[in-house]
C-alpha cells in the first residue's frame, strides 16, 4: 500500500547548484497571520522571481526549480543540463536569489542562506543529497547575517558576469550583493527599513536583531558612498547607527523613570 502522494520513481543523484534561503522572523509572522497576508506576500515575491528566466538563442528556457517549506526556500538547477549551451548555472541561481532577496526586502523581510554545488535529487515529494545538507549547514552556522553566502568550492565557478553580483565580506566570505546599483528611491526605502528595524531591535533589547541590522546598515552606508559629493542626497540616505542607539536608549530610560515615578 502506498501513502497518498508517494509514487515510486527512479532515484538518481545529479550534480546541482543548490541555494537554501531562510526568511528570518517568519515563525512570529505565521503565528500572527490571521488572514493569510504573509502567505500572499511570499507568493507575490515568488511570482516575481519566476520571471527570472533566461531565453537561450535556440529558444530553450532555463527553468530554475523551487521548493518551499514554511520559511525555507530552495532553488536548484542541474549543472550539467546547460554545460553545452554556454550558460553558467551558478549565474542563473545567483540572479534568481538576488531578485528574491531584493523583493523580500521590499516587503520588509530579511533573508539568510547559502549556495553550494554537489549531489542532489528532487521530485514531487523528496529533496535529498549532500548539496542540500551543506547548504543548510552553511545557512545555520556560517552565514550569521542577513546575507546569502557562497560555498568556497563554487567561487571558481562564478563567471565575469556573475562577479558583478557578488562581494567579499570582511570575514572573507563571498555573498550575493543585492544593494549594488540601486536607484536613489530604492536606497531611500532601505534607509527607512533599516532604521525602523534597528530601532525596534534596540527597544526590545534584541541583541541578535541589532547585529543583523548593524550589518545591513554598514553595507548600506558603503553602497551610498558614491553620493558623498552630493550632500542633498547623501544626508537623507546615510544611517547614523550610533546616534539612533543613543536616542532610543535615552527614550527607554526616560520611559522607565516615568513608570517608576508613577508607581512611587
Amino acid at each position: 500500500m502506498l501513502i497518498s502522494g508517494l509514487k515510486p520513481k527512479e532515484f538518481k543523484l545529479g550534480e546541482h547548484i543548490v541555494a537554501y534561503i531562510d526568511i528570518l522572523g517568519t515563525s512570529e509572522r505565521i503565528k500572527n497571520d490571521k488572514y493569510g497576508e504573509h502567505f500572499c506576500r511570499l507568493e507575490d515575491i515568488l511570482q516575481d522571481v519566476s520571471s527570472v528566466i533566461v531565453q537561450l538563442p535556440n529558444d530553450k528556457e532555463i527553468e530554475i526549480k523551487v521548493k518551499i517549506f514554511s520559511d525555507n526556500i530552495l532553488f536548484y538547477l542541474k549543472k550539467s543540463k546547460f554545460d553545452n549551451e554556454g550558460i553558467n548555472a551558478l549565474d542563473m541561481i545567483i540572479c534568481a536569489v538576488q531578485t528574491f532577496q531584493r523583493k523580500a526586502l521590499n516587503s520588509n523581510l530579511l533573508t539568510r542562506g547559502s549556495i553550494t554545488q554537489g549531489e542532489f535529487y528532487a521530485d514531487d515529494v523528496f529533496v535529498y543529497g549532500k548539496a542540500l545538507l551543506e547548504a543548510v549547514k552553511l545557512e545555520e552556522n556560517i552565514a550569521i547575517y542577513p546575507r546569502v553566502i557562497l560555498s568556497p568550492k563554487i567561487i571558481k565557478e562564478i563567471s565575469e558576469k556573475g562577479k558583478n553580483y557578488v562581494s567579499k565580506d570582511l570575514d572573507g566570505l563571498y555573498y550575493i550583493d543585492y544593494a549594488d546599483n540601486l536607484s536613489v528611491s530604492a536606497l531611500r526605502w532601505d534607509t527607512k527599513t533599516f532604521e525602523s528595524g534597528y530601532k525596534e531591535a534596540i527597544s526590545k533589547d534584541n541583541i541578535k536583531n541589532m547585529q543583523k541590522y548593524l550589518w545591513l546598515i554598514d553595507k548600506h552606508n558603503a553602497s551610498i558612498s558614491k553620493y558623498e559629493n552630493n550632500p542633498k542626497i547623501y544626508k537623507h540616505l546615510y544611517i547614523d547607527a550610533q546616534t539612533i542607539f543613543e536616542k532610543v536608549w535615552m527614550e527607554k530610560l526616560d520611559a522607565s523613570k516615568t513608570i517608576e515615578g508613577a508607581q512611587a
